[in-house]
């Protein structure tokens, strides 16, 4: 509907703009592996909506963005606590090019966790969207220098050729929604293109439907 009226769809997965995530893209990312932990305190507000809905679908948009790859198969399960839908969730996504990601939501945690690990070939990224921190370790030849390594450790199996360098980037404090806006803006207006599309959108909420509903998925519900 909107490319037939030359309309622009903005999805609000605002976590896509979270500031500790935006420095990965200046690295080349290929991940292996990738997990994901999204827990908050039982609210009554938004129980009507199964967990997968209400915050797993905002990891699978980033993992979908993070891996240029279609989703082969999925596994998940799942069981509702206190509420009459889905209140715990874990989800096991493979894709065609081999990467496996692991997504855990609940909304019956005592506190809040956000957080992302990605795993590749001579690298390893944590985010903490809470505390806006990332923490970087990469395998890097020894010879080679890097600026902004904070800590450099041998790597002995590898010989004397290869180190583990340690980086926490600078994170640039501002607000997500604010800048949410402004590329919708920049957007109707010709200069920019939606972060997350319609098209994107719809992809991750493809995949949360399937983890949900899909018959190849084991979905288990208590009342």
């Amino acid at each position: 509907m909107a490319k037939k009226n030359n309309v622009f769809i903005q999805v609000g997965h605002i976590e896509r703009l979270n500031p500790a995530l935006l420095p990965l893209k200046n690295f080349d990312l290929n991940p292996k592996y990738i997990e994901v932990q999204r827990l908050a305190p039982y609210m009554v507000r938004g129980t009507d909506v199964p967990v997968v809905l209400d915050l797993m679908i905002h990891d699978i948009d980033i993992i979908l963005a993070l891996v240029n790859s279609p989703v082969k198969n999925i596994n998940a399960s799942g069981v509702s606590i206190l509420s009459d839908s889905l209140d715990i969730a874990n989800a096991r996504l493979r894709f065609e090019n081999g990467t496996v990601a692991s997504i855990t939501s609940s909304r019956i945690a005592r506190n809040k966790v956000r957080k992302i690990k990605i795993f590749q070939q001579d690298m390893y990224v944590t985010i903490d969207f809470l505390l806006g921190l990332t923490e970087i370790y990469r395998v890097l030849d020894a010879e080679q220098n890097d600026t902004d390594a904070i800590e450099t450790v041998p790597l002995d199996s590898y010989g004397s050729h290869k180190k583990i360098v340690y980086e926490k980037p600078d994170i640039s404090q501002f607000d997500a929604l604010e800048m949410e806006l402004s590329n919708f803006i920049a957007s109707i207006m010709g200069d920019e293109t939606p972060i997350v599309n319609g098209q994107a959108g719809r992809e991750a909420l493809d995949v949360a439907i399937k983890i949900y509903f899909l018959k190849t998925a084991v979905i288990l519900q208590s009342h």
